[in-house]
């Protein structure tokens, strides 16, 4: 698939579905929360965008073609969503440090390319900073 770069990130409009780790690809500039699917009400109407399915190999993928239906569904109003926006989202790894991180057990998590990596065993990372609704 191809990945879409957009001008305005539509978090605070629209009920983020899916988004993309930009740490797995080149030409990212979304700064690391680069939604990629989402839902909204707009003037009245309903609302549902997909970047997926560039590929028709895309289309034999039985997840993304429950994931287009869906957001058909919802769109000519035969199914309910909430599709209000996350108003509490926040990242909780930057790609950078384990700040808010707790480890427990052997072995340790190290970060390379903003991507954390497990070495030496099967430890435990959890998240201590605050309990949190909406995360990625």
């Amino acid at each position: 698939d191809e990945w879409y770069n957009y001008r305005t990130n539509p978090r605070d409009k629209a009920k983020v579905l899916a988004t993309l780790d930009e740490t797995t690809y080149t030409g990212g500039n979304m700064k690391g929360d680069h939604p990629i699917s989402w839902c909204q009400t707009y003037q009245g109407g309903r609302s549902f965008y997909t970047g997926l399915g560039h590929t028709k190999e895309s289309y034999a993928e039985p997840a993304f073609r429950s994931h287009v239906l869906g957001g058909l569904r919802y769109a000519t109003g035969q199914v309910k969503a909430d599709c209000k926006p996350d108003t509490d989202y926040r990242p909780i790894f930057n790609g950078k440090t384990l700040e808010g991180w707790k480890q427990a057990g052997p072995g340790k998590f190290s970060i390379s390319d903003g991507a954390l990596h497990s070495e030496g065993g099967m430890g435990l990372l959890t998240y201590q900073a605050k309990e949190l609704k909406s995360y990625s």
